[in-house]
């Protein structure tokens, strides 16, 4: 098993580009801090190689390893949980934008994705996602209504792969004020995502002064328009008309 692992990481090692989203066919790729980061799962170790880096952070963490931190000159070995873009005071990431470690991260599958409804996959660091990016805004319960009309819901951004994935097609692909799967309406203050799992406490930090403008504010945005450079969410009126992302169902 290890030597197939170790196979598959001498060939398909590949550095990471901006280019378009693609089915990939490679197993690992290569990044730096300022692209994609991880979690640490433990001390730095020296290894002799990244082959070798990876193999053992596989053997200790089987189940939970998905990335490494390699430095060729040091021999310095970290490892990681699933990549992700950067993201903001979220503890414990490495590589630092500014390192000399190179990222390396397991490419999480590729989901499958019709594209007669006007689905794309979208990728970053490594996890990819069958999105649908609206070209109209709506209410938040029209939104809802239109994905599930395509047989899909509300983008839900539960881990940090996916908050990462979701700010990115928001800020940089769709570019506008964005409705995603999470509200209070059941109980004030406490954010729950459309699938029922509760707002993280990193991601709360995230979401600015909620209900502080009053109890009518009970759907989150990603706020991009007069926030310029702002990492953060925002609480409004569910009724103000936002884009959204929708996300086939059992995806």
């Amino acid at each position: 098993m290890g030597f197939i692992l170790l196979i598959n990481l001498v060939i398909c090692i590949v550095k990471s580009t901006n280019g378009e989203p693609t089915y990939r066919t490679s197993y690992i790729t290569e990044s730096t801090g300022s692209e994609c980061q991880t979690l640490q799962l433990d001390e730095p170790w020296t290894s002799p190689t990244v082959f070798s880096c990876y193999l053992a952070c596989k053997q200790k963490f089987p189940g939970t390893c998905q990335s490494v931190t390699y430095n060729p000159d040091t021999l310095s070995c970290t490892p990681g949980s699933t990549a992700f873009g950067p993201i903001e005071t979220l503890p414990s990431t490495i590589p630092d934008a500014n390192s000399t470690d190179a990222i390396y991260f397991l490419n999480q599958p590729v989901p499958a994705c019709n594209a007669s409804l006007g689905f794309a996959v979208y990728d970053v660091c490594g996890t990819s996602a069958c999105l649908h990016l609206s070209a109209v805004s709506l209410n938040y319960a029209d939104a809802v209504q239109a994905c599930a009309d395509m047989g899909a819901t509300l983008f839900v951004a539960d881990s940090d792969a996916r908050f990462s994935l979701f700010w990115e097609v928001s800020l940089n692909v769709l570019n506008q004020d964005t409705w995603l799967g999470l509200t209070d309406i059941a109980k004030e203050g406490q954010f729950v995502w459309d699938n029922g799992n509760l707002l993280s406490t990193w991601q709360g930090t995230y979401l600015w002064a909620p209900g502080v403008w009053g109890d009518g504010e009970d759907c989150a945005e990603a706020k991009h328009a007069g926030w310029p450079g702002i990492f953060g969410l925002n609480d409004v009126e569910c009724w103000k008309s936002k884009y959204f992302i929708c996300e086939p169902i059992g995806a």
